[in-house]
């Protein structure tokens, strides 16, 4: 995950660490502090497989590291871009990243990257759905847990709204791209 936001974000402009490690916080879902223990090791990493040089900035204000992506490095981020992404926590923050790079690859795998995300989140809005049944259900038998069952459905409907807003939104950046192929 870290190396597909680097490298997308070096495709937009050479940055330094320190750039770089402020992009990655504010991409991470939820968002959190990243430490230069994170991405130092990482930037060391994509320089030593020649998908980012590494150079001394002088001229600027802000002299330091900065990083270059490679040929081999945009070729290495459009790999990246075109993996499946696997059900784990890092799921969101992963999608987020191809997002952010969507325009590396061409408008058909743009739409394959966002057809994959729409598939993932009705799946989790199916999932919702059902423990929303069931614990409507519930609602209606027990008495003892009303007050508790009331705040776990309200807890779904945020997360059924949030998933069908994103699926919406998907859905719309999906007939943009599809129309714009035929122009």
């Amino acid at each position: 995950m870290y190396e597909l936001l680097i490298l997308g974000s070096l495709m937009q402009r050479d940055m330094s660490g320190y750039k770089l490690r402020i992009i990655l916080q504010n991409s991470m879902i939820p968002r959190r502090p990243i430490s230069n223990s994170v991405i130092y090791p990482v930037l060391k990493k994509l320089a030593e497989q020649q998908y980012i040089e590494l150079y001394d900035e002088k001229e600027s204000e802000h002299s330091g590291k900065m990083a270059r992506i490679t040929e081999a490095g945009a070729a290495y981020l459009k790999e990246l871009m075109l993996q499946p992404v696997e059900m784990t926590a890092k799921r969101e923050s992963i999608y987020r990243c191809k997002l952010r790079a969507l325009a590396v690859v061409s408008k058909p795998e743009q739409i394959q990257i966002l057809q994959a995300y729409q598939h993932d989140v009705a799946d989790d809005l199916d999932t919702y759905q059902e423990v929303m049944d069931h614990l409507t259900y519930l609602l209606t038998v027990n008495e003892n847990k009303k007050y508790f069952l009331k705040w776990s459905i309200k807890n779904l409907e945020l997360a059924i709204k949030l998933t069908s807003t994103t699926l919406e939104w998907l859905q719309a950046e999906i007939t943009e791209i599809e129309e714009s192929i035929g122009e």
